[in-house]
């Protein structure tokens, strides 16, 4: 971790940035030094990060930190749903995937809370671990609201690294981004066509 922080403190102009800490180390105050001050003044527009690791496990983060200012696509691999949610708090965001361990009620009201709160935001990208999760998450969703928000899309959790690449490099056949993106707009195409029927 120490090389990793000495880099990125050399690397002021980071503008994509996977920061992964393992969540068996213990952070013991969020933010904590040295790992959030070789960080905390970069201003990356694509972020992906385990929350448990970066922040612990029971402090929520501050979003309204400068560190987020500037962040377009936010990719939470470990979205510990009850404890972050003021995604509002972002100014730029108009990307968030968050990855889902459950697809309740609960979770679902906390969906539907982060895309009424979030005007801006274009894609909201649910991962769930493999495709009969997706499809079962995909039938509770519907179940709880008929008329969800086509911004939210439900897909099967890629390699977080194969993908974070992806994303970065443009390929456009494999990013979940892309495709996300993709689904959205056919999903606002079906929705105005049966408006106008």
């Amino acid at each position: 971790m120490d090389q990793a922080s000495q880099i990125l403190t050399v690397c002021q102009g980071v503008v994509n940035l996977a920061y992964w800490i393992p969540a068996l180390q213990k952070l013991p105050h969020p933010f904590s030094k040295p790992h959030f001050s070789a960080i905390s003044s970069l201003r990356p527009e694509r972020l992906s990060i385990n929350m448990a690791g970066l922040f612990g496990l029971y402090v929520p983060p501050d979003l309204a930190h400068p560190f987020f200012s500037r962040v377009t696509h936010l990719e939470i691999v470990d979205w510990p749903c009850r404890m972050l949610s003021k995604f509002e708090a972002l100014p730029a965001l108009t990307h968030l995937a968050l990855s889902l361990q459950t697809h309740d009620e609960e979770t679902v009201d906390e969906l539907h809370s982060i895309l009424a709160s979030c005007s801006r935001l274009r894609v909201l990208l649910c991962l769930v671990e493999g495709e009969k999760t997706m499809i079962d998450a995909a039938e509770a969703f519907a179940s709880f609201d008929s008329d969800f928000d086509s911004r939210l899309v439900i897909l099967s959790e890629s390699e977080y690294m194969g993908s974070w690449e992806d994303s970065l490099h443009g390929n456009s056949d494999i990013c979940q981004w892309t495709f996300a993106e993709a689904l959205v707009t056919e999903k606002q195409g079906a929705y105005s066509r049966r408006l106008l029927e």
